[in-house]
Formats: C-alpha cells, sequence, structure tokens
C-alpha cells in the first residue's frame, strides 16, 4: 500500500527573483510543493522563488 499525501490546496504564486509563475500544491501535513518558501515580507507579501531561481 502506498503512502499518499492529502492535497488541501493548489496555489499560484510567482517569483520574486525572476516573476515566473510558480505551481504550489500544499498538503495537510504542513509540507508544500513547487518553490521555496522564504516567509512573509513586511506582514503582507510572501516572499516564494521558483526552483531554477533557488538553486
Amino acid at each position: 500500500m502506498v503512502n499518499k499525501k492529502e492535497i488541501i490546496k493548489r496555489l499560484a504564486k510567482a517569483c520574486v527573483v525572476c516573476g515566473k509563475k510558480i505551481k504550489v500544491i500544499l498538503y495537510k501535513d504542513r509540507t508544500y510543493y513547487g518553490g521555496h518558501y522564504f516567509g512573509r515580507i513586511l506582514k503582507m507579501a510572501e516572499y516564494w522563488e521558483c526552483p531554477k531561481c533557488y538553486w
């Protein structure tokens, strides 16, 4: 039996560095896939980077 993660939300974000669209999947266990999250900036905007800019 394969243990699958339960998806709770799919988001469309933009990379702060290059502006590329990022498709992010949020799971019930509070993990995510599709980008790199660095937190909030000035309590309003979220800082996301695409994998290419991150590496």
